[in-house]
């Protein structure tokens, strides 16, 4: 996201006014029974599954995209959650190759 948008961002949170702006809050648990259960999602570093699991929760007719790096843990969630398209990758916002470091 640029500059722009995160300012953007940050002011249509604290104001109450994302939703106007077509912006969601990026903590995962403000889901609530208000959401349509057909809503798609795309979780972006998907990890091992808990914003998914939460996702498909609230939206179980949603078509669902997780995206994850590691190999084991992708291969982990398509196991968990074989309705979600799970894509072993990495995202830019360039086309490039990278190396990242694994920590844990």
């Amino acid at each position: 996201m640029g500059s722009d948008r995160s300012e953007e961002h940050r002011n249509a949170t604290r104001s109450g006014d994302a939703q106007e702006h077509g912006i969601r809050p990026q903590n995962h648990r403000g889901f609530s029974s208000g959401h349509c259960g057909t809503t798609n999602c795309i979780d972006i570093g998907a990890h091992k599954g808990e914003v998914l699991a939460d996702i498909i929760k609230f939206a179980p007719a949603g078509k669902h995209i997780a995206i994850k790096a590691l190999p084991e843990l992708a291969s982990r969630l398509r196991k968990r959650f074989p309705r979600a398209d799970v894509h072993e990758m990495a995202l830019s916002d360039q086309q490039c190759e990278a190396q990242f470091m694994v920590v844990g």
